[in-house]
């Protein structure tokens, strides 16, 4: 069954239920069969229909709480459940008065930022019958500064009782000489090693009680690079099969002939 050109479930009969359909607005049906070794056939004809308008006026209550955390070139938003006489279908979010976006949950990433400069959020609820709720309350929030990165929170990394620094690429290294850790006055960790002598150091977090992150999207890191020689960087996640899960492609951190430079780095695990 195709929805609007994408697939949207298999039946195993000739009938399909189609739910979570919005009011007053046109879809497009078509279907195609299947066989059990895979082959797929020429899609039906299209059906178009127009669902109809909902008796439901009640637009969401307001969502409560938004709070904003910023870094440098994105903000965390979170906000309480709103409440509906049906259902409460997403949450629109704006920036400085103007939509940006949208979301499912209570939580959003407002992304591309500029560093140093201040925003406004608010966030309004909305349900599948097009009423919206009246705005939650306003939060402002300054990004950081990219040449200074302001005070980090470890988050969930404060969970953590375990770090160390593997070298080349291996795992919790008896004499870790090279390259070595030593803890932060906001929160982070330095890490300092020699180039010449080691070109691969992976900072690593080797929890003794296994995390579980699902309730997480985002993973943000603000690397300082102060030498005068490009570093790059790649996270990895590894499971205690050291299966891994690479979050991105290598960043280039730029050298720095300063006093300084730095990076924020949004992503999703």
């Amino acid at each position: 069954m195709y929805k609007d050109g994408a697939l949207i479930d298999i039946s195993q009969t000739a009938s399909y239920t189609v739910t979570g359909l919005k009011a007053s607005t046109s879809y497009a049906f078509t279907v195609k069969a299947i066989d059990a070794a895979g082959n797929v056939s020429s899609p039906s004809n299209a059906v178009s229909i127009t669902t109809k308008d909902s008796n439901d006026v009640t637009p969401p209550t307001a969502p409560m709480g938004l709070t904003a955390v910023a870094a440098i070139t994105t903000a965390q938003l979170a906000w309480s459940v709103s409440t509906d006489n049906v259902g409460v279908a997403g949450y629109y979010v704006y920036n400085n008065g103007e939509k940006i976006g949208s979301s499912t949950t209570t939580s959003y990433t407002a992304a591309g930022l500029k560093g140093r400069t201040s925003y406004t959020f608010m966030v309004k609820a909305f349900d599948d019958a097009g009423n919206v709720s009246d705005a939650s309350n306003e939060v402002t929030v300054t990004t950081g500064d990219p040449g200074h990165p302001q005070e980090i929170d470890p988050g969930i990394i404060d969970n953590y009782s375990t770090w160390y620094v593997g070298l080349n690429g291996a795992d919790k290294p008896a004499n870790p000489t090279i390259a070595s850790l030593s803890p932060l006055s906001n929160g982070g960790l330095n890490m300092t090693f020699d180039l010449k002598a080691e070109n691969y150091p992976a900072f690593q977090v080797d929890p003794d009680q296994a995390e579980n992150w699902s309730a997480y999207t985002n993973m943000n890191l603000i690397v300082t690079n102060p030498n005068t020689t490009e570093v790059q960087l790649q996270p990895i996640v590894k499971d205690r099969d050291w299966k891994w899960v690479e979050l991105g492609q290598y960043i280039k951190i730029p050298q720095n002939n300063h006093d300084g430079d730095s990076s924020f780095i949004g992503l999703a695990e």
